[in-house]
């Protein structure tokens, strides 16, 4: 998913789950956790390139997690809500970019 499709989905989700009344607020909550997601992917692909590819996977879920709960300030139930959503929708979104490829 691209950088600001997955800023629009996460915006939406922080809005929508912790009931925000400044969007302006958790636009830049998005902000910082689609940044920081980058930052972790690029780091879990450097590190663990290879034979420990599969292993990137449970560590960018749990940089979401993380990113999520610190940023955002949410209780481990809304995190979980907001990571399942961004996850499944992040699928979504690449299984329907190969069907239209």
């Amino acid at each position: 998913m691209g950088t600001f499709l997955s800023v629009a989905v996460l915006w939406v989700l922080i809005y929508i789950f912790t009931d925000c009344s400044d969007s302006s607020q958790s636009f830049g909550e998005a902000w910082i956790v689609v940044i920081g997601l980058r930052i972790a992917r690029y780091f879990s692909a450097l590190l663990l390139d290879g034979l420990l590819g599969p292993f990137s996977v449970v560590i960018n879920i749990v940089a979401l997690y993380l990113l999520v709960a610190i940023v955002c300030g949410t209780t481990w139930k809304i995190t979980i809500k907001i990571c399942a959503w961004y996850l499944g929708m992040s699928y979504l979104v690449g299984i329907l970019s190969l069907l239209l490829a």
